[in-house]
């Protein structure tokens, strides 16, 4: 978006990359020379450097070193390859071959076919075929394969010229001359045939060879000159002219090639890059790398980043760089500070920009315009560093505020500049919200003046106090940085310890009580999705946070967001969402449903950005604006989507020593009960992070994680049994790789053997059987005493139940006589004849089945609901999984809590009052819930004072603490509640009673 409205402006625009900050690696960080030759990143992940004192495998974490104490043929090594098999092969000075597979180093000692091969001078190519035969040709002669299966065949005598490698080219393997026009066929090994299309003569070929991987060209270059040549391999004639241009001054070292992005030609000054859709046209370099050092080689890894070797300066990595700087070729001066689109209704400008130098312009489809240019005294020399740019409610009216200084522009006209800095400030129809040090100020608007004449009163208040000296009256003792404004005209403000509502009307400031967010806020946003949901953004202080309008919270884990402050968030979709932060910019998915958000990745000055204090990130159509400390950045909203944002890699083991010997295992690791210690080195394989990735580790899925900044494990002294050794990478965002588990087994003496404990444990046991059959029997005629005698008090208990029940009764069945309601007693003592027969059939047992409970409850009720003439109703429910004729549970349990919910809570109703009685199957128990919406507990005991605790209770606790005791074994319970209503006004009361279910 950036370069087509400047195209379209009139500016001219070149093309650019952004430079990254190289990062250099040399002998202090463990390499063994400074001079290194190649780069090679093998299949599983490690990057290997050849240097002139040995190869260098990396991890991420450290350089290890391998020279001929290791196996190594020689500590000088040109070049390395990687076949079809895994095995690396080392081109090495003194031309004798080596290569290393699955941790081993192999050589002529210890692999005999490398003896049969004569090689003269260093190794200069090195290719394979798809059988895995391996080609080794010497700079001064000789040419060699070897199998698989380790058979050697010589080829130097089939041409007594010199030949300066093989090629495989449709299946059929080709020996390279320097000198012929044309190449060797190898079919069969005893008989040389001629291509039948042959090359013109090859001058001065030689040095390196490289076939493309994107197109049918063969490429030979002249170490140390500027000469390409170039064969067509599909029409196997040489081009007449080489498809690629260099100075004429040029010298190439050597020549790389990566699969995406182009041929890469290492040069004495640097490195050309020419991509695969251009190199036949012979167009200039898509990307040229001019270094002060000289080059080697370089290599592509598969994150993108650029690994450059150099004779005598080590190793160079340039990190890819998402971001591109502000363009430099436009008539700007100083650096970008801020952006701020306009919306005003009637505005032509798309975009507003500030400069650290105090110029304003504005910037559309028909060009850029410089409307303001403020004034930056001396004792404004700070202002740039943190200036914000704000609108007004009033078109064309803005305010640029800093620590230092702030000022009210008219854009194209008037500047008002004010000798006071601000931390914040905003106006609105009502006045102006003002923040600086000591706190904050809220200016209101005199009604009967303009907008530009109550601007003048607060520019003149604020400029007096400041010149006399004048203490500002700051009536909020509150700094606040951030305010929003919802739909539905609240003001949400952003503060030192949280987020508060502001009311213009007043200018008073209420911080929101039992607040979730209890650190410094400074930026607040509001989104909207798809759906129509809207959610506001906070930030500030280690925090990340999401509010929605029903106050559903999402917060970032502390994990997560602890290191951070963060200053500015824009949502991309409903997903993405990125932060400014003091340490880069964090990408982060956040999902609404399940309220979490999710690391993504992070843009830092390490790939590009010029500091990784980011203070505004702005989406402008398809691009994304970075403003950081030390200028601005842009970057395509496409390519930031589609970054390579890798999971770390899943730790390796590189090593195992077990009493400090080093050990070969592949999963399982089995122990003598007598080892000593058992040790891991570990490789994190991660070239994103470097230098700040730690190991994680536990012994066991229960453990806790320990962590630890060495990438070795020991464990000395395990105790005998089995072990899962679980180890994770942790980057320093938090974000964890895959868990790699190692089964550790630490034998046992034979002392130790279960087996042997259980014999003796099963001798020990039958001599004990006999005493402990008898001791049962003792105990179970002890019991079945205890029980009979439960059984008795049981039966006691319940006679002193049965008086109460029926004085109560007759109580209800008096004051119909007393009402000369001869009708409903009646009717009332014709119910009671059948409850009464009911409760004497319950008198003489201990359980009851559930059927016939409810048939006496139903009685109960029926006769209670009568005598408070209908005032209430009822509702009994039991649960499909409880069999009524077969549960049992304790006879007369209830009744005595129906009384007390009738009486006392539902008789002094006004309104009709509801009784809901019910039987559920929880699990093995039975959960019997009485509930009625009557005054509540309180309000009864302050209408009948009770003297005492009511004896119908506690016959149905001490019932209850029998029954515990003998039956129940201590599993039955009885909570009673107090409900509410929404204003927590008393809605009822309600019984919970929880028994083991017992069936006849």
């Amino acid at each position: 978006m950036v370069l087509s409205l400047l195209q379209v402006s009139g500016f001219s625009v070149r093309a650019y990359g952004q430079s990254v900050a190289p990062i250099q690696f040399g002998v202090k960080d463990g390499l063994p020379s400074d001079v290194v030759y190649f780069v090679l990143e093998d299949r599983q992940g490690f990057l290997w450097f050849s240097t002139d004192k040995g190869v260098v495998r990396y991890d991420g974490f450290e350089f290890e070193v391998f020279t001929k104490a290791d196996g190594l043929t020689d500590n000088e090594v040109f070049s390395m390859v990687e076949d079809n098999q895994g095995r690396i092969w080392f081109g090495t000075y003194n031309g004798i071959p080596g290569f290393f597979y699955q941790g081993q180093f192999y050589n002529p000692e210890n692999y005999p076919p490398l003896a049969e091969i004569e090689l003269q001078e260093y190794i200069l190519h090195i290719s394979y075929d798809q059988e895995g035969t391996v080609f080794l040709t010497g700079f001064g002669g000789g040419v060699y394969s070897i199998s698989t299966e380790g058979e050697v065949r010589d080829y130097s005598k089939l041409y007594p010229g010199r030949m300066i490698g093989a090629l495989e080219l449709d299946g059929q393997n080709y020996l390279i001359t320097n000198q012929l026009k044309n190449l060797l066929p190898i079919q069969p090994f005893d008989s040389v045939g001629l291509v039948p299309n042959q090359f013109e003569f090859i001058k001065n070929a030689g040095g390196k060879v490289l076939r493309t991987v994107q197109n049918s060209l063969f490429l030979s270059v002249g170490i140390g000159s500027n000469n390409i040549t170039a064969w067509d391999l599909e029409s196997k004639y040489i081009m007449s002219e080489s498809p690629i241009q260099l100075p004429d001054s040029a010298k190439i070292l050597n020549i790389a090639q990566d699969s995406v992005r182009g041929l890469l030609l290492i040069e004495n000054n640097g490195i050309y890059e020419y991509g695969w859709e251009t190199l036949y046209t012979g167009a200039p370099p898509t990307r040229v790398i001019p270094l002060s050092y000289t080059p080697s080689f370089a290599y592509y890894d598969l994150r993108g980043d650029l690994w450059i070797t150099t004779l005598g300066d080590g190793i160079i990595l340039l990190k890819q760089s998402l971001v591109k700087p502000f363009s430099d070729t436009l008539p700007f001066q100083g650096q970008l500070v801020d952006v701020l689109s306009r919306t005003h209704e009637g505005a032509s400008e798309d975009l507003l920009l500030l400069f650290s130098n105090g110029d304003i312009w504005s910037w559309n489809q028909q060009g850029i315009q410089l409307k303001n240019q403020l004034e930056f005294s001396d004792w404004l020399s700070g202002l740039y560093r943190n200036a914000r740019l704000n609108r007004s409610w009033s078109p064309n009216h803005y305010w640029v505020y800093g620590e230092n200084g702030l000022f009210h522009v008219d854009l194209g006209a008037q500047v008002d500049s004010i000798a006071n800095g601000a931390f914040y400030i905003r106006d609105s129809p009502r006045g102006i919200l003002f923040t600086s040090a000591p706190g904050s100020l809220f200016w209101p608007f005199s009604e009967g003046l303009s907008y530009q004449q109550n601007i003048d009163e607060f520019v003149a208040y604020l400029k007096t106090a400041s010149r006399k000296g004048v203490p500002i009256d700051f009536k909020i003792k509150t700094k606040i940085g951030a305010v929003l404004s919802t739909q539905d005209g609240s003001l949400f403000a952003g503060y030192q310890h949280g987020i508060g509502l502001f009311d213009e009307e007043i200018g008073q400031f209420y911080p929101r009580e039992n607040s979730v967010i209890k650190t410094r806020v400074t930026t607040l946003k509001t989104i909207t999705l798809k759906n129509g949901d809207s959610w506001m953004l906070a930030g500030g202080d280690a925090l990340l946070a999401a509010i929605s309008t029903q106050q559903d919270t999402i917060m970032a884990d502390l994990e997560l967001i602890q290191n951070y402050k963060v200053s500015d968030l824009v949502l991309v979709g409903d997903t993405l969402l990125l932060a400014g932060t003091d340490d880069g910019l964090l990408k982060l998915s956040v999902d609404f449903q399940a309220k979490r958000f999710f690391f993504q990745g992070k843009i830092s000055d390490l790939v590009g950005l010029p500091s990784p204090k980011v203070e505004e990130v702005h989406l402008v159509q398809d691009s994304i604006w970075i403003i950081t400390q030390k200028g601005a950045v842009t970057a395509s909203l496409d390519n930031l989507l589609n970054a390579s944002n890798q999971k770390l890699k899943t730790p390796k083991i590189m090593g195992l020593w077990i009493d400090e010997i080093p050990v070969d295992f592949d999963t399982d690791i089995e122990l003598a009960p007598d080892f000593y210690s058992i040790r891991f080195k570990l490789a994190s394989l991660d070239f994103e992070n470097l230098g700040q990735v730690v190991f994680q580790y536990r012994l066991g899925a229960q453990s806790p994680w320990l962590t630890t900044n060495s990438n070795q494990l020991q464990f000395p002294d395990l105790n005998s049994g089995t072990y899962s050794l679980q180890v994770r990478s942790v980057a320093f965002n938090g974000q964890y790789s895959e868990v790699l588990s190692i089964p550790i087994t630490v034998l046992r003496y034979w002392w130790q053997w279960p087996w042997l404990w259980l014999l003796l444990g099963l001798s020990v046991g039958l001599l004990v059987l006999g005493i402990v059959r008898i001791r049962n029997r003792r105990l179970n005629e002890k019991a079945k005493a205890e029980l009979k005698m439960a059984q008795m008090e049981l039966t006691a208990l319940k006679a002193q139940m049965n008086p109460h029940f029926i004085f109560n009764a007759l109580s209800s069945i008096q004051r119909f006589i007393l009402a000369s309601d001869t009708r409903s007693a009646n009717e009332y003592l014709t119910k009671y004849s059948r409850l009464t027969r009911l409760v004497l059939n319950h008198s003489d047992k201990t359980l009851v089945p559930l059927e016939d409970e409810i048939q006496l409850l139903e009685n109960y009720i029926a006769l209670e609901c009568l005598r408070l003439s209908h005032r209430f109703t009822y509702e009994i429910t039991v649960d499909d999984a409880l069999d009524p004729k077969r549960v049992e549970l304790p006879a007369l349990l209830l009744q005595i809590f129906i009384e007390n919910a009738v009486w006392h809570g539902l008789s002094p109703l006004d309104t009709p009052g509801h009784l809901q009685l019910s039987f559920k199957k929880v699990a093995s128990n039975m959960l019997i819930l009485l509930k009625d919406n009557g005054i509540g507990r309180q309000a009864a005991g302050e209408r009948n004072p009770r003297k005492g605790e009511s004896r119908g209770g506690k016959l149905v606790l001490d019932k209850l603490t029998m029954l515990n005791e003998t039956v129940y074994q201590h599993q039955a319970s009885i909570d009673t509640v107090d409900l509410f209503d929404p204003g927590q006004e008393p809605a009822g009361t309600e019984v919970r009673i929880l028994i083991p279910i017992v069936h006849a």
